[in-house]
């Protein structure tokens, strides 16, 4: 099976808004069209402040610091 779907041009629309789509204004999320509004956006947790990860981030902002 092609790995690329085939819209007719009255299909190609925004799943959410239904705002009619082109090769330059779309944006796929799992197989399907969005407009770059309504494209899902990927969320982050946040990584807890424990006192191991605060060591890493010291050594890695040392580590990344010129040396003269």
């Amino acid at each position: 099976m092609s790995p690329y779907r085939y819209w007719h041009k009255g299909c190609f629309h925004c799943e959410v808004c239904k705002m009619a789509l082109n090769m330059n204004n779309y944006k796929g999320y799992e197989k399907k069209p969005y407009c770059n509004a309504h494209y899902p956006k990927q969320s982050f947790t946040t990584v807890a402040d424990t006192p191991e990860n605060l060591r890493l981030k010291q050594q890695s902002e040392l580590q990344s610091q010129p040396r003269p």
